[in-house]
């Protein structure tokens, strides 16, 4: 079976959106860092998001929109709603196991 007409899409803008530290974060260091700020929310995780600028991020329009971002991956346009977005990717120990760890010597 000849393969030379496969042609493979780039994902490196993709992926570097995702995951960039520097010069600006990423969507997911952002993430981690929002987690670290007080007063952190999903509203101000967006905002600083929606900062960064990059080709394959934008801002959906429409009403429903106002909580959600766009990210164009090779299949397509992946728009993700960001309410609850920190509370879901928090890396908290759960309660039980807080008092386990209190509780031991």
């Amino acid at each position: 079976m000849p393969v030379d007409d496969i042609k493979f899409e780039d994902n490196t803008e993709t992926l570097e959106l995702l995951e960039a530290r520097k010069p600006r974060l990423g969507v997911l260091p952002l993430l981690d860092e929002e987690l670290k700020t007080s007063g952190h929310s999903d509203l101000g995780y967006l905002a600083k998001l929606m900062k960064a600028e990059h080709p394959r991020l934008r801002r959906p329009k429409g009403a429903a929109s106002k909580d959600c971002f766009q990210i164009e991956h090779f299949a397509g346009n992946v728009e993700y709603n960001v309410a609850g977005f920190l509370e879901k990717n928090s890396d908290t120990l759960p309660n039980d196991i807080k008092l386990l760890f209190d509780a031991s010597t």
